[in-house]
């Protein structure tokens, strides 16, 4: 036993996937350094009460359970007894309700486990303990958030998943900040059910045939160093571990292990999961994905073995993404599994507040919440001038952008429209000069999106965003919402476009004006399709 009264070591048995790290991670929180973890389980179901039997076999004093009232209900899948764990049994329907936080309380915890119960905890139960209220998700998150996650996994022929040990820190699903991950091989779903979903066969030699462990851990101020936070501590453990980045600059490890020569200050980090089949030396293609609508039957042509698709989205400031195309971005990180990173070149101050430091940061934790609604791991948030990108000169825009085009080495690269605003502007000119159509270029399509209160308000003369792609977004239009909603500081009551009545109006204008409920808008700027060699 440690210090923390955790056990460093549990034998291999049917809970050890969730033994040993989880709690010892757990435990750093707990005000109690020299006894075991007084935990408190909130759950219903067998996974909880896996989770529950991983944590007493790590050494946790488990003082409490806090589960439905009985007897079991034959139609709630799961639903299982825990009056055999020898510890106080709280029933309730709301753990929500006073007598309910009364209970806990008398229970006196350093911790509690919500795992496997289908109600969100409000604030009066997240103070009930002194160290932490912490959850479990059965996918590696942000990825795979909410309902369904396993079903979602098998669809999307991921080779790796695992299980997330997150903090609870206000009443959402599956958001707050990440404690630790433990990565396991992922099943392949029967032919029958893949094809039915239209999901593609995983390469035989693909990686994620050897089952791995990988423990990360958050810093103490709930920076996540994947999203591109330049004060984040490392979040990934051992001797890989990503060192905090300088100029709030981030780019995604391609390999374990391998380093980026170029570019002094860039570092690499953990980018999407579930690699398949090697193209090039060093690079792993991304396999298994569902065909993409509107791009079906080029999707279709390349064959069941096609590649997912590797996309580049990019914005001059924070919420241009989720204003102009949030639901486009959602299907290709969460639906499709597609790998997208987004990068925002400007530092988010605005030109009437420059240099803003408390601002910036703001912006960059609204960022991060966001991409995060939308299943997006790779963000990038860069600090050139917000509102004075044309005081850049043009080959240093350039520059930055050809540099995530020849890393990424994107299918499909999404840009604002160049409109009324001149950041737009100077941003659509530096993706052309990067995506320019030279022969064995890896982009075969470029788009504009159109960001709320800046395309639709520049002049007729000069506004030639007419849409001649659409996107079907009724899967995902919550999601976009949702990742708004983060935007404190941009937010504004309708009838502003930026507000969520206008953005849904929006999006169900467009819906209508091609055959679906909602969908977003986008001009094809350029367009190649390609067939595989013979």
């Amino acid at each position: 036993m440690n210090a923390t009264g955790i056990a460093p070591a549990v034998a291999p048995g049917r809970h050890s996937l969730l033994s040993g790290p989880w709690l010892q991670v757990a435990a750093r929180h707990s005000s109690v350094e020299s006894a075991p973890v007084r935990a408190v389980w909130v759950s219903f179901d067998t996974i909880g009460r896996g989770c529950l039997l991983a944590a007493r076999e790590s050494g946790a004093e488990i003082v409490g359970v806090v589960t439905l009232p009985g007897p079991i209900d034959p139609n709630r899948s799961g639903q299982c007894s825990f009056d055999d764990v020898g510890a106080p049994v709280v029933e309730t329907d709301d753990v929500n309700a006073p007598e309910t936080i009364e209970a806990v309380r008398a229970l006196r915890p350093d911790a509690i486990f919500v795992i496997g119960w289908s109600q969100l905890v409000r604030a009066d139960f997240i103070a009930l303990a002194p160290g932490a209220v912490y959850g479990m998700h059965p996918t590696l998150l942000p990825r795979h958030r909410g309902r369904a996650p396993i079903p979602w996994t098998i669809l999307s022929g991921l080779a790796r998943t695992g299980v997330t040990l997150f903090e609870i820190v206000d009443p959402t699903a599956d958001s707050g900040p990440i404690v630790g991950q433990v990565e396991v091989a992922a099943r392949r779903a029967r032919p029958r059910a893949r094809a039915a979903a239209g999901v593609g066969h995983r390469h035989e030699d693909s990686p994620g045939s050897e089952t791995g462990e990988h423990m990360a851990e958050a810093d103490v101020r709930r920076r996540d160093h994947r999203l591109g936070d330049a004060g984040a501590l490392p979040l990934r453990l051992g001797p890989g571990s990503d060192p905090a980045l300088p100029g709030r600059v981030h780019l995604p490890r391609r390999g374990e292990g391998r380093r980026l020569a170029r570019s002094p200050g860039r570092v690499e980090g953990r980018g999407a999961r579930g690699h398949g089949r090697r193209r090039r030396p060093g690079r792993h293609v991304r396999r298994g994905c569902a065909a993409a609508r509107g791009g079906r039957d080029e999707h279709a042509a390349r064959g069941r073995s096609a590649a997912r698709m590797r996309v580049l989205v990019l914005a001059a400031h924070p919420d241009d993404e989720i204003l102009g195309m949030g639901g486009t971005i959602a299907l290709h990180a969460s639906v499709r599994g597609d790998e997208t990173r987004i990068v925002c070149v400007t530092d988010g101050s605005s030109s009437q507040y420059p240099n803003d430091p408390e601002l910036r940061e703001r912006k960059n934790d609204e960022a991060r919440r966001a991409a995060r609604e939308l299943g997006v791991d790779d963000y990038v948030h860069l600090d050139l001038p917000d509102m004075r990108l044309d005081t850049v000169p043009h080959v240093d825009v350039n520059r930055l952008v050809e540099e995530h085009v020849r890393e990424l080495r994107p299918e499909v690269v999404y840009t604002p429209h160049p409109d009324v605003n001149r950041d737009h502007v100077v941003l659509f000119d530096s993706v052309m000069v990067a995506t320019r159509p030279v022969p064995g270029h890896p982009v075969r399509r470029v788009l504009t999106y159109a960001p709320t209160s800046s395309t639709e308000w520049t002049p007729a003369g000069r506004n030639w965003f007419i849409p001649n792609w659409f996107v079907d977004v009724g899967e995902t239009i919550e999601r976009k919402l949702a990742a708004f909603a983060c935007y404190e500081t941009e937010r504004r009551e309708y009838p502003h476009p930026r507000s969520e009545r206008a953005l849904r109006a929006h999006a169900e204008f467009f819906g209508a004006s091609c055959g679906c409920e909602y969908a977003e808008p986008f001009v094809l700027v350029r367009g190649l399709e390609t067939h595989p060699a013979p």
